[in-house]
C-alpha cells in the first residue's frame, strides 16, 4: 500500500486532511487534494494556466519554491557579504585567482564527467 506522506514527508494517520497527499509507491509519485476543495482548486488551475496534469502544475509549483528559496540563501549570503568589512577594489590579482580557481573546478567537473 502507497504510504500518505504530508507536506514535509511526514506519513500521515489514514484519517487526516492534508492540502496535498503525496502518494509514493517505488519510483512513482502521484498528487492528490483531500479536503475543503483543493482538488477544484488545482483543476481550475490547470486549466486555466495551459498544465497539462495536476503532477505537472503541482512539479511548477515546488519548482518555484525552491527557487525562491534558493533567491533567500543568496540575498542572505549578500548580505553578509556586505557586513562583513571594507570594500576594497577588484585587483589584477584578485581577478587572476579567480580565473585560477574557475579554471579549477572546471577541469574537476570534466574529469569527473569521463
Amino acid at each position: 500500500m502507497p504510504r500518505r506522506l504530508d507536506h514535509s514527508g511526514e506519513d500521515l494517520p489514514a484519517a487526516s486532511s492534508a492540502v496535498f497527499v503525496f502518494e509514493v509507491s517505488g519510483t512513482a509519485a502521484g498528487v492528490y487534494a483531500d479536503g475543503r476543495g483543493e482538488r477544484t482548486w488545482v483543476e481550475e488551475q490547470v486549466k486555466r494556466r495551459g498544465y497539462g496534469t495536476a503532477s505537472e502544475f503541482v512539479r511548477h509549483v515546488l519548482r518555484r519554491e525552491q527557487q525562491r528559496e534558493r533567491r533567500g540563501e543568496i540575498d542572505q549570503n549578500l548580505l553578509e557579504a556586505l557586513d562583513s568589512g571594507e570594500l576594497t577594489p577588484m585587483t589584477k590579482k584578485d581577478w587572476d585567482d579567480i580565473r585560477r580557481e574557475g579554471r579549477r573546478r572546471l577541469a574537476k567537473r570534466t574529469k569527473k564527467a569521463r
